[in-house]
């Protein structure tokens, strides 16, 4: 004999969702006091979702109280959500425009020929890239023919990055930040007479106190510089956060960039074809005085994660 299905079960368990949702929701406003929190709030998108989802069941389920109040909290959560999709505003004539793609390529990854596919199809003006080997960098040697200008600091580790650029560095170093010593690329490239700042990071996953710390510093460390730094800064990479943590509305605020996705709410570069783990954590920030062209998310080429494709338009020189 079959088990039979029980509305009453299904709906207490959804039930369990709904507040658990609207929970996780606002405790990650509080993600500055504990690290934990800061984990919760980057699944804004997730818990609308669920909560809606939530409200239909329990109306079907003969709960409309319940329905009523889950449909209620995905609502206000969906409002919340307003003010990451807004478009960016025009701004002044611009000068040289400049394709940039930063690209996780997973160390364990071994599409490699497909990523370097990619890559060339692209046609970017630089290319920035994390988690490569020396596999990586032996199998993407081909990107030097048309990029002749690089920085390799291939590592065992997942922590290994690269530039290319078609234009030449006027200066391109790897720093290491921190007690674990985790490498940025800071480079500038010199475009006719403007001047620009690249700064490529790859922060560490906050699966613990001591890495969300970690990260969090590495990233305001590098946002007060860019608010500091002359020529212009673009910052970019795999954060490890999103725009819905309140840390990175602290990011924005010391850096005083702009945040080149602020049209895209549901736009996630990593784990992208799942609907719960979706996270957009793959980040470029820029100067307010640049014009965004275009901004898209490529394909994964076997990575779990996603590459970002920024058009920009850099201010005309006087």
């Amino acid at each position: 004999m079959g088990r039979q299905f029980h509305p009453p079960r299904v709906a207490g368990l959804v039930e369990v969702i709904a507040w658990l949702s609207a929970a996780g929701f606002l405790l990650g406003y509080l993600g500055k006091s504990w690290w934990g929190f800061d984990l919760l709030s980057h699944f804004r998108v997730q818990y609308a979702g669920a909560l809606a989802c939530s409200a239909a069941i329990l109306a079907l389920s003969k709960r409309p109280r319940l329905a009523i109040l889950a449909l209620a909290a995905s609502c206000g959560i969906a409002l919340t959500l307003i003010p990451f999709s807004k478009s960016p505003p025009a701004r002044a004539k611009a000068g040289h425009a400049l394709t940039i793609v930063s690209f996780n390529v997973n160390t364990a990854n071994t599409r490699h020929g497909e990523a370097l596919e990619y890559l060339l199809k692209t046609d970017a003006d630089v290319i920035f890239l994390m988690e490569v080997s020396e596999e990586w960098i032996r199998d993407l040697h081909p990107l030097i023919a048309k990029y002749p200008f690089h920085l390799e600091s291939p590592r065992d580790d997942n922590f290994g990055v690269a530039m290319y650029s078609r234009r030449p560095f006027e200066r391109a170093q790897v720093t290491e930040f921190g007690p674990v010593e985790v490498p940025v690329v800071e480079a500038e490239l010199n475009l006719g007479g403007s001047k620009l700042q690249l700064v490529g990071l790859h922060t560490l996953p906050p699966i613990n106190a001591l890495h969300s710390k970690l990260r969090n510093e590495e990233l305001l460390h590098y946002a007060e510089l860019a608010a500091r730094a002359d020529p212009p800064t673009v910052l970019m990479g795999d954060f490890n956060l999103t725009p819905f943590s309140p840390w990175f509305a602290e990011i924005l605020r010391r850096s005083t960039l702009s945040d080149t996705a602020a049209n895209f709410v549901w736009s996630p570069t990593w784990m992208r074809n799942s609907v719960v783990l979706g996270l957009r954590i793959d980040q470029m920030l820029i100067p307010n005085s640049f014009t965004l062209i275009s901004r898209e998310i490529g394909p994964a080429c076997g990575s779990d994660h996603c590459p970002v494709e920024v058009r920009l338009s850099l201010p005309a020189i006087p």
